[in-house]
């Protein structure tokens, strides 16, 4: 797998504009009781992951899905790092299942926003 990095972190920052908002809501949504917050927030991430993907197929690749996976998980290694400070800040646990699940479904949203770019109108 020939991967362009500079095309990763670029689409990685497209994502990252939309997750950190996201995140931060994801942040004040998780000290309320409200589930349908909680999951309103996560799906506002799992977009995020998404619009990375989406931005990989700007750049014309040959690969462009193992370019989005990258992408969508290297903005979730960004995210991720700032809540692991944050759970240690508020001496929480950290789930290290959650997030090998959390890394993967970020890839597979990734690749899924890309399908989504390299759909063609029907002529």
């Amino acid at each position: 797998m020939d991967l362009d990095l500079a095309v990763v972190v670029r689409a990685a920052g497209y994502s990252l504009c939309w997750l950190v908002p996201a995140a931060l809501l994801n942040l004040l949504a998780s000290n309320t009781d409200s589930a349908l917050l909680k999951f309103v927030t996560f799906c506002l991430i799992l977009l995020g992951f998404a619009f990375g993907g989406f931005a990989v197929v700007r750049f014309r690749l040959t690969n462009p899905l193992q370019h989005a996976a990258a992408a969508a998980l290297l903005a979730f290694v960004v995210i991720q790092a700032a809540g692991i400070l944050v759970a240690i800040g508020r001496d929480r646990s950290i789930n290290v299942i959650g997030i090998v699940f959390t890394a993967l479904l970020a890839a597979c949203t990734g690749m899924l926003g890309a399908l989504l770019g390299l759909r063609r109108p029907a002529t």
